[in-house]
């Protein structure tokens, strides 16, 4: 990703990646940034089984199946 767009950064963020650095001089001579998503850190993409038992770990609450938005 181009080192020169925050809002990008941003979303990445916010999905649940983590900013790891920045390489220099990179594709006709753009900084870029890198940044990584962990399976353990992606609680959207897992199964819902295994979803739950990772959000209970980490103290997360679990939403009401039930309710609607």
């Amino acid at each position: 990703m181009p080192a020169d767009r925050p809002d990008l950064a941003d979303l990445l963020r916010r999905a649940g990646f983590k900013h790891e650095g920045r390489a220099r001089g990179g594709l006709n001579g753009a900084d870029a940034q890198l940044w990584a998503l962990t399976a353990h850190d992606a609680l959207w993409i897992m199964p819902r089984s295994m979803r739950r038992t990772a959000q209970a770990e980490r103290g997360i609450p679990m939403p009401d199946p039930m309710k609607v938005h």
